[in-house]
């Protein structure tokens, strides 16, 4: 009969130290097929030792045996082939009794191969037309170099008119629907759906779980389900955000309750979201896409955890994403909990050099173990100019966040249009959609996602070095991978006013190197100082 131990008694006479081949700390984040390894160090009398590989959101363990390299040495090789959050215990025997290992278990985290290869281009539905220009757009999208579409929720919107006040989880807004159309709303977006797949572009849809609008069916029908406040006129509290001192409301989104009592309504309401959830999320799981979960810093653990289990297991290539913000513990904390494979970067909080580098470096050390989607902005910041004050900062922020970033990279619409003020995703459909793009910035658009997708050291995460000495406002970096000898350099003027000058000292066998120019497609030895010009980029990769 074999017994588990559990007394703190055993801790270090049976497993003494634990290494992992892609990190120690308690949480990684992996590439799907990647190849690991793990060395255990035991006590000499431990007689075998075992692994479980727990799935975080079922019960289908795998069990592992432990290779012995010699008298006090263990390893496992682990490919990892399907996507999810995993949990790694370890257990081991000794005088024919097996005990568990007393370490916290280690979390894996796996994500899709292509995930940071994936160029993400977020529509606003209400300056694309219906859903029938939507499909005729992907061309134009696809064109400029984009293979994944992240839309706004489509939902019946509430008088507010923002596309985060719902008054149906199904419906879709009828200003979508194409006129010229006599196909069912829901068939008109399975079409647009279907011609993402035709073109082996990736859907991201927003899943919403955290408020509806002021005049949802919840309102009406189960009243219950919402949170209940005194201090309003109707009783019900908004949702909304807490800052360090106050509760910031948004007057046009009631906050749901999933701790409504008793347990019978609770159940209905979790249902009842876990199906909203699901249905969308199904039209991006055939696309292999993404779900962007909104203000998730804000959502009720319990309900979150219950549905990504429901999530993962229905659709195992389902990309999770977080819109995730707070304190850097509570954020690792979550990633783990719900198996987060992707969160939002904000490069556009970061106006000036030395703070943006910084941040870049921030991004690339928590490769490891936190992902990060790195866009130039978001449908909730400002435009280009109004965020760094003026259209030229346009192409040097672009190249910032497509070739510096940790993760896939991406931007919303109306940066291709020169827009210089925020698109309002809030409102009525708009009378006149955008026709014209601008050249210069359509062709920069263009060139950095061709570059994005050609050069392999861009799909990587932690390869980033910084050599420009901190110079006060251009980011000289380079991406490198030791497994190929493959190098690009990246030179970025973030004055937009003035020209500036900088000097590049890499390695002693640089004189000696040649390297291509990207951009002007010239072949030389690298200079040691560069000119450039107001807002310019220079990109080199080495031959």
């Amino acid at each position: 009969m074999v017994g588990i131990a559990s007394s703190p008694d055993w801790i270090g006479t049976g497993i003494i130290e634990r290494c992992c081949s892609w990190g120690d700390s308690e949480q990684s984040c992996i590439k799907q097929g990647s190849q690991t390894r793990v060395t255990l160090t035991t006590d000499p009398s431990v007689s075998d030792v075992f692994a479980a590989i727990q799935p975080l959101f079922n019960d289908q363990t795998q069990s592992v045996n432990l290779d012995r390299i010699d008298q006090t040495t263990w390893v496992m090789d682990h490919s990892w082939d399907e996507l999810g959050a995993f949990d790694i215990y370890f257990s081991y025997q000794l005088d024919e009794r097996l005990y568990q290992d007393q370490i916290a278990p280690k979390r894996v985290v796996v994500f899709p191969e292509q995930q940071n290869q994936w160029r993400i281009y977020t529509l606003i539905p209400r300056v694309s037309g219906n859903m029938g220009q939507w499909k005729a757009d992907l061309q134009r999208i696809q064109d400029l170099g984009f293979n994944a579409v992240h839309i706004l929720p489509i939902n019946s919107r509430d008088k507010s008119l923002s596309p985060y006040a719902s008054v149906d989880a199904y419906a879709i807004d009828m200003e979508w629907l194409d006129p010229a159309s006599s196909a069912k709303s829901e068939d008109q977006w399975q079409a647009f759906v279907d011609e993402l797949t035709r073109r082996n572009m990736h859907l991201g849809v927003d899943l919403v779980v955290n408020h509806v609008g002021l005049n949802h069916s919840f309102a009406k029908q189960h009243r219950s389900w919402l949170t209940s406040d005194s201090h309003e006129e109707d009783g019900l509290k908004r949702a909304g955000w807490r800052s360090a001192d106050a509760w910031h409301s948004w007057r046009d989104l009631l906050l749901l309750n999933y701790d409504v009592q008793p347990p019978s309504e609770q159940e209905l309401l979790w249902q009842a979201m876990t199906d909203y959830a699901s249905y969308w999320a199904a039209f991006a799981a055939q696309t292999n896409g993404f779900v962007r979960l909104d203000n998730l810093h804000s959502s009720h653990p319990g309900f979150m955890r219950h549905l990504m289990a429901y999530l993962r297991n229905k659709y195992p290539n389902l990309v999770i994403f977080g819109e995730l913000f707070g304190e850097e513990q509570h954020i690792r904390r979550l990633t783990g909990e719900y198996g987060l494979q992707l969160l939002l970067a904000t490069m556009w909080e970061h106006k000036f050099t030395p703070e943006l580098r910084r941040y870049l470096q921030y991004l690339h050390a928590q490769s490891g173990q936190l992902n990060y989607f790195c866009p130039v902005g978001s449908h909730d910041s400002h435009s280009i100019p109004e965020e760094f004050g003026s259209i030229k900062s346009t192409f040097p922020r672009l190249a910032v966040s497509a070739l510096l970033g940790s993760g896939p990279w991406g931007m919303d619409q109306g940066v291709e249009y020169a827009v210089h003020e925020k698109i309002p995703f809030i409102g009525p459909l708009f009378e006149h959609r955008f026709t014209e793009m601008d050249g210069k910035i359509a062709d920069w658009i263009r060139i950095l996602n061709r570059i994005s997708e050609d050069e392999p050291v861009l799909h990587e995460a932690g390869n980033i070095t910084f050599v420009d000495q901190d110079h006060g406002a251009v980011l000289a970096a380079v991406r490198a991978s030791q497994a190929n000898n493959q190098a690009l350099l990246c030179l970025i003027n973030l004055d937009i006013q003035q020209p500036q000058e900088i000097e590049i000292k890499l390695n002693d066998d640089s004189s000696s190197q040649k390297w291509l120019d990207l951009l002007t497609g010239s072949t030389d030895h690298l200079p040691e100082r560069h000119q450039l010009n107001p807002g310019q980029v220079k990109i080199f990769r080495l031959v």
